[in-house]
Order: structure tokens, then sequence, then C-alpha cells
């Protein structure tokens, strides 16, 4: 079961989230796949960085557990997509970025291809053997 509760942690006092319950209907902790999913479901809508690294208090939660979250992350870039607020998790957790976007002009604006800078991290993951396969799982044969 989930209750909608808002999240003291927030910067925006209008969000609010599906939290789990225990047994007893107590909140329950959330688990690191559910910390990414929550992730992206409350910063899906942005598209300033900043803001995407202080809506969620996930987003900080996740950091702080390093390197040991990588495979947890690649694993839902892999199964079930996400744009930028995914990326910038892989991207402050790892201190580097596989995809480089390519300039749009001299104006210092970039051009992103979501698809692009997601195989480009799904790539890196199996180089770096945080992931065995860039397939959905499911798909794997």
């Amino acid at each position: 079961m989930h209750i909608l509760v808002k999240d003291a942690e927030r910067s925006r006092p209008d969000v609010y989230n599906f939290r789990p319950l225990d047994a007893a209907g107590n909140l329950r902790a959330l688990t690191l796949p559910e910390m990414i999913a929550e992730h992206d479901w409350s910063t899906g809508f942005c598209s300033v960085a900043g803001h995407m690294r202080r809506a969620s208090s996930t987003h900080q939660a996740i950091v702080k557990q390093g390197e040991a979250a990588l495979p947890a992350i690649l694993e839902y870039l892999r199964d079930y997509g996400g744009g930028m607020n995914i990326v910038l998790l892989l991207t402050d957790i790892a201190k580097t970025s596989p995809y480089q976007p390519e300039p749009v002009g001299t104006t210092g604006i970039a051009k992103y291809a979501v698809k692009d800078c997601r195989q480009a991290w799904l790539d890196w993951g199996i180089e770096k053997g945080y992931i065995k396969s860039v397939e959905p799982r499911g798909k794997e044969d």
C-alpha cells in the first residue's frame, strides 16, 4: 500500500509523492530502485539541472550512495529510460560524462540527443562492468 505524502525536504511546497507503507501502516524507507523511480517521477517535469538536483529529496540520497548506486541507476536507464534527471545522477556520481552534446553554432548552446546520451551511458556502464547488457530486462537471450 502507498500513501500520498508531502516531503518536508522538498524545495517546493506543492510537491507530493506516493510513499510505501509497511504492514503496520508506517512509512517505510525506500529501496534504491524505488528512490531512483521516485527521483525520475518527481523531477521528470523539469529541464533545469539545478532544480532537478534540489527538487527531489532523493537526488542527494542517491548520490551519497556513490559508486554502489551506479548499477541500479544504469539498470533503470536501460529498463525505463529517463531523461536528464537520471543522467545527472550518473554524472554527479561518476564525475564524468561519456556523452558530448553537439554544439549549436558559437552561442554556447548544445544539442542533446536523448537517445544517444542514454546509449553512451549504457555503453559506458558495460565498459566499466556496472551492467552486463543494454537490452532491457526480460529481453536478454
